[in-house]
C-alpha cells in the first residue's frame, strides 16, 4: 500500500532523453567492420531519436516540476462514488509539490549494460503540501536529497534499468528522486543491425514508482518539414504517450481479499530534438493518472514538466576520477533497484507514521483525547487524534505502557477506549499486545470493556503465544457467554492471522475449536461454530464446515456458505457454485454470492455466476453477483457488454440502476 500511496501522492510522470550512442568496434583489418562503424554513426546522425552521450561530459537543462494529487480511500468502503461523504485525514490526502532547479546528467563510463551516469539537482527548490499545510522540514529533506548525486544504469536505448542512492537519502526523498529520474526515459527502439532505421512510431515497456507501464512514441511533423518537404530537418518532434500499466505481480495469500487495482494515465509529454547535434532542446507538457482499486476510483493526480537544455560541459579530469570512485564505493555498499522497486513496508510504515505524528508527544495527544471526551467533539477529530495515536504507537513502542495503564480506566464506548484500542490493535506490535493483554487480564468479567478488547486483541497482525493464551483462556472458561462466544471468534481471527506464520499454533487453535463443538446440535451453537470456523479459513474446517452446506434448516446452511468464504480449496469453490446454483432458499444464494466476492474467480465460478444472474429471480442475489462480475472486468472483458445491457434493459429496476451506477462511476470503460 505505501508504494501505491506514495506514487498518488508524488505522481508518476516520465521523461529526459538519455540514449548512449550507437556502438560498434573498429578493426583496422577488416573492411566490413569499418563499414559497419560507419553506418552506425550514419544511424544516429539520421533518427531523431538518438541521443549521444559521450563520457566526461555533463548536460545541464533546467526543468521545473509541479504535482496535486487527491485520493480518498474511503471510496472503497462505500456504496455510493468517492466523492459522498468525504470523510477527514483518515482516509483522504491532498498533496502539492513541485521542483525547479538545475538537473545535471554526468556521463562516467560505459560498460556492458550501457552507461553509468550521476543525475543531481544542486540547486533544486523543492516545495511540498501535504491536506494543504505546508510540509517544509520534508521539502527540505528531500531538497537536500536531490542535490547528492544518484547514481543510474542506461540501457542502450535509453531506459533506466537500475538506481543507487546515498545512504543519507531516506525513502520519502527517494521515492521523490525516483519520480523525477523516471522523467528522464526517453527510450528508442533496440537497434537489431547497423542498418535499421528508426520508425516514425514504436512502443516501449519502463518502469517508475506506479509500476510497470507501455509507452508510445510518435514523430510529430512540423509545419516547416510540411511546407518544404523536407522530412531529415535537424530538429525533430517527439510525442510520448504511456498507454497503459502492467498489472502488478502479486500473489493472493490464503484469507486474504483480493481486490484489482489499476492505474490509467492520460496526457503526454512533447520533446524537441535536434538530430544534428544529437541533442535534447526542450520537453513539456502534461499527464494526470487515476487509481482504481476494486472497480473505484480512489486517487487522481496532474503532473505538468518542462525541460529545457542549457549547456554542455567537460568535467574535469580530478572531478571525472572522484565522481568514478564514488560510484564504485556505492556499488560496494548500496543495492541497485529498478525506479518500480516497492519501499519496504517497515520503511514505508515509517514515513508515513512520522508525517502524521508530527511533533506531537504522548503528553500532548492524551491532553487532546481529555478535551474531546469532555467536550464530545466530532468524530472526524476523533478520527484524527486516532491516526496520531497510531503513529506513537508504532513509533514509540515504550508509550504503549502509559497508553495501558489510561485505556484500563476508559469507560465503555467512550473515546478513550476506541482510540485507544483501535491504536493499538491497528499497529499489534509485541509492546501494544502486551498493553491489551494487560487491560483485558485487568478487567476479566467486564463485558462492556471486553466487548471491545476482545476483538481488537484478536484481530493483530502477528499474534504473541501470550495474546493467544489470553483468548483461549476466555474462549474456554469464562462463565460469562457473551465473553467466551466473542473470544472463540476473536480466536479464530487469531488462527487465519497465524496461518502463514505458525501453521501449528493455528492448526492447534482449529482443533481445540472442532473439539469443543463435537456434538453440537442446538441451532444457536452450531450457528457460532460455523461463524468461528469460517473465521480461521483453515482447510481443516472444511469436512466440518460442509457437512452443514446440506443441512435441512436454511440458516444453518446459509452459515456455513458464509464459513467458506476464506477457505482456500477447491472442494469449497464447488460448494459455493453449488449452493448459489441450485439452493432453494435465497438467504443461502445471497451468501454464497457474498462469499464467493472473496474469492478469486476461475473460469467455472464466473460461468456459473453468470448463468445464476440470467435466470434468478432474488434482486438481491443477482446485485451481488452483478457486483462480482464486475471486480474481474479485466480478465473477462465481456462483463463491460452485461453491464451495458443490464442497464438498458434488465426487468429489474434495482439491477438497471445498480448497472447505470457502475456505468457512471467508470465512464472511460464503456
Amino acid at each position: 500500500m505505501f508504494r501505491l500511496l506514495t506514487s498518488i501522492l508524488l505522481g508518476c510522470a516520465p521523461l529526459l532523453m538519455s540514449t548512449p550512442e550507437a556502438t560498434a568496434q573498429t578493426s583496422a583489418r577488416s573492411i566490413r567492420e569499418v563499414a559497419k562503424r560507419t553506418e552506425s554513426r550514419r544511424f544516429a546522425a539520421n533518427n531523431a531519436a538518438i541521443e549521444r552521450f559521450t563520457v566526461g561530459e555533463r548536460i545541464v537543462y533546467q526543468i521545473k516540476y509541479s504535482n496535486a494529487s487527491f485520493s480518498d480511500f474511503s471510496a472503497l468502503f462505500k456504496n455510493g462514488s468517492p466523492a459522498e461523504n468525504a470523510p477527514s485525514s483518515a482516509l483522504t490526502y491532498t498533496v502539492e509539490s513541485s521542483v525547479e532547479g538545475k538537473l545535471e546528467i554526468s556521463v562516467l563510463k560505459k560498460n556492458s549494460g550501457g552507461t553509468i551516469v550521476a543525475y543531481s539537482l544542486p540547486d533544486a527548490r523543492v516545495r511540498l503540501r501535504v491536506n494543504n499545510q505546508d510540509a517544509a522540514d520534508h521539502a527540505e529533506t528531500i531538497q537536500a536529497s536531490l542535490s547528492r548525486y544518484v547514481f543510474a544504469e542506461v540501457s542502450p536505448e535509453g531506459k533506466i534499468t537500475s538506481v543507487q542512492f546515498d545512504s543519507a537519502s531516506n525513502n520519502l526523498s527517494q521515492s521523490f528522486a525516483r519520480t523525477l529520474l523516471a522523467l528522464t526515459q526517453f527510450v528508442v527502439p533496440r537497434v537489431l543491425s547497423p542498418r535499421a532505421q528508426m520508425p516514425n512510431e514504436w512502443e516501449t515497456q519502463e518502469d517508475d514508482p506506479a509500476g510497470i507501464f507501455i509507452a508510445r512514441y510518435q514523430v510529430v511533423p512540423d509545419s516547416s518539414d510540411a511546407s518544404t518537404g523536407n522530412s531529415q530537418t535537424a530538429l525533430k518532434t517527439y510525442r510520448k504517450t504511456k498507454l497503459r500499466y502492467l498489472p502488478p505481480d502479486s500473489k493472493k495469500k490464503p484469507g486474504e481479499l483480493q481486490v484489482s487495482q489499476t492505474i490509467k494515465p492520460q496526457g503526454s509529454l512533447m520533446a524537441r530534438f535536434d538530430v544534428r547535434r544529437g541533442q535534447l532542446i526542450s520537453l513539456g507538457g502534461s499527464e494526470s493518472q487515476s487509481v482504481i482499486i476494486a472497480g473505484r476510483t480512489i486517487a487522481q493526480n496532474g503532473t505538468s514538466v518542462r525541460i529545457d537544455y542549457l549547456n554542455k560541459v567537460v568535467i574535469g579530469l580530478g572531478e571525472l576520477t572522484a565522481l568514478r570512485g564514488s560510484s564504485a564505493a556505492r556499488e560496494k555498499i548500496a543495492i541497485a533497484v529498478p525506479l518500480s522497486a516497492a519501499e519496504s513496508e517497515e520503511a514505508g510504515e515509517t514515513s508515513i507514521h512520522r508525517a502524521e505524528l508530527g511533533g506531537a508527544t504522548a503528553e500532548s495527544l492524551l491532553a487532546d483525547l481529555a478535551q474531546i471526551e469532555a467536550s464530545a467533539e466530532e468524530r472526524k477529530d476523533k478520527t484524527a487524534l486516532y491516526l496520531k495515536f497510531k503513529a506513537l504507537v508504532y513509533l514509540r513502542p515504550e508509550s504503549c505502557a502509559r497508553i495501558g495503564e489510561i485505556l484500563a480506566a476508559a469507560e465503555a464506548d467512550s473515546a478513550t477506549l476506541l482510540t485507544l484500542s483501535g491504536a493499538l490493535s491497528a499497529v499489534g506490535h509485541t509492546q501494544a499486545q502486551q498493553a491489551l493483554v494487560a487491560v483485558i487480564r485487568a478487567r476479566p468479567t467486564d463485558w462492556r470493556i471486553l466487548s471491545t478488547l476482545i476483538p481488537a486483541l484478536g484481530s493483530v497482525g502477528a499474534p504473541t503465544k501470550e495474546s493467544e493464551a489470553v483468548l483461549r483462556g476466555l474462549a474456554f472458561n469464562s462463565a460469562n457467554t457473551d465473553i467466551a462466544s466473542t473470544a472463540r471468534l476473536a480466536l479464530g481471527v487469531m488462527a487465519r492471522k497465524l496461518a502463514d506464520r505458525s501453521p501449528d499454533r493455528a492448526a492447534k487453535i482449529v482443533s481445540r475449536i472442532i473439539k469443543n463443538f463435537e456434538g453440537a446440535s442446538a441451532e444457536k451453537t452450531a450457528r457460532e461454530m460455523l461463524l468461528v470456523l469460517g473465521n480461521t479459513g483453515s482447510t481443516l474446517a472444511l469436512p466440518t464446515v460442509a457437512r452443514f452446506v446440506a443441512h435441512r434448516d436454511s440458516s444453518l446452511r446459509a452459515a456455513a456458505v458464509s464459513a467458506l468464504r476464506w477457505i482456500d480449496a477447491s472442494r469449497a469453490d464447488a460448494l459455493l457454485i453449488k449452493a448459489l446454483s441450485s439452493d432453494s432458499d435465497a438467504a443461502v444464494r445471497l451468501e454464497a454470492a457474498v462469499a464467493l466476492g472473496f474469492r478469486p474467480v476461475n473460469v467455472a465460478g464466473f460461468n456459473a455466476q453468470k448463468r445464476v444472474f440470467a435466470r434468478d429471480t432474488e434482486v438481491k442475489v443477482r446485485s451481488e453477483i452483478l457486483r462480482n462480475l464486475w471486480k474481474v472486468r479485466a480478465d473477462y472483458p465481456e462483463v463491460r457488454q452485461l453491464v451495458k445491457q443490464s442497464a438498458a434493459q434488465d426487468t429489474a429496476k434495482e439491477i438497471r440502476e445498480l448497472a447505470s451506477s457502475i456505468i457512471n462511476a467508470n465512464p472511460e470503460e464503456f
